[in-house]
């Protein structure tokens, strides 16, 4: 690399190629031939790479560090793996158990607004990942203003079948009004109450 200029492409190619997630963390806060005169300029591409990784090894308070440098979503980054990267970074807060954590990536300003059926779909997979009880997945639905979908109702029958018969009778009663209004079949996956309840452990 003597010579030429390493460029965001090049830091691309070098962060893929890195297992270590700390030794990422390093290569892209310090990436070769940058100097403090002339400010290295990450593309969305090298983000997506390091909070990706960082994330698969749960050191989220890199993780999160990098998040906030992350630049606004005003186009003049060009496309990106913003999308994409959400569902990433919800899904590792998930696994983790951090449900709160989740809820405020969800709601980070770095990502484009309006939020998708995926990206809500993604949050309450992973409240209910985390156990949270129904009525917080709920209140995450009322407070998203994000339209639901066929999958949506079957994460929260999900949920209502953990939470006891009585309140999976009542959230398939209203499940099924709502998917009907909107002619959305149900998963065969979830079509009774006992696969509900199989998927829900």
């Amino acid at each position: 690399m003597a010579g030429k200029k390493f460029s965001s492409c090049n830091l691309t190619a070098a962060l893929r190629g890195e297992a270590d997630p700390d030794a990422a963390l390093r290569l892209f806060l310090n990436p070769p031939n940058a100097t403090r005169s002339s400010a290295f300029r990450h593309c969305l591409r090298c983000y997506g790479l390091i909070i990706s990784k960082l994330a698969a090894a749960r050191l989220f308070r890199a993780m999160e560090s990098i998040l906030s440098r992350l630049p606004p979503p005003d186009g003049s980054y060009g496309p990106g793996p913003r999308e994409n990267l959400l569902y990433r970074v919800i899904s590792a807060y998930g696994r983790a158990r951090l449900p709160a954590a989740a809820y405020r990536a969800f709601a980070h300003p770095a990502f484009p607004e309006p939020r998708t059926a995926h990206a809500l779909n993604t949050l309450l997979h992973a409240l209910l990942h985390c156990r949270c009880p129904l009525r917080d997945l709920l209140s995450v639905c009322r407070d998203a203003g994000t339209p639901a979908n066929a999958c949506t109702y079957n994460i929260l029958m999900r949920a209502a079948a953990a939470s006891g018969a009585t309140c999976s009778t009542k959230c398939c009663t209203w499940a099924s009004r709502r998917l009907w209004t909107r002619s959305a079949p149900l998963s065969p996956r979830y079509a009774t109450p006992a696969n509900w309840k199989r998927h829900s452990r």
